[in-house]
């Protein structure tokens, strides 16, 4: 990913080997990307430590909901 969030957001993933491009579609797994945590859109899952791996996901689109909202109610130290 490309742009900069600064603030907790779901993302939806691409399929492996199209990072970025729209043309392919999307999965149906989404991520939570917590810049306040130390997460950013632009690194992969495999360079983000793992307990920021654990918020980012991927998961179903109602489970990263739920995981989004539980997340921005409570202070950034995961787990």
């Amino acid at each position: 990913m490309s742009s900069q969030v600064d603030h907790p957001v779901v993302i939806a993933l691409p399929p492996a080997g199209q990072p970025g491009r729209f043309e392919g579609g999307y999965t149906d797994l989404f991520e939570l990307i917590c810049p306040d945590c130390g997460d950013h859109s632009y690194l992969d899952y495999s360079e983000v430590p793992s307990r920021l791996q654990w918020l980012r996901g991927p998961r179903p689109l109602e489970a990263a909901l739920a995981a989004y909202h539980k997340h921005i109610g409570q202070a950034c130290g995961v787990g």
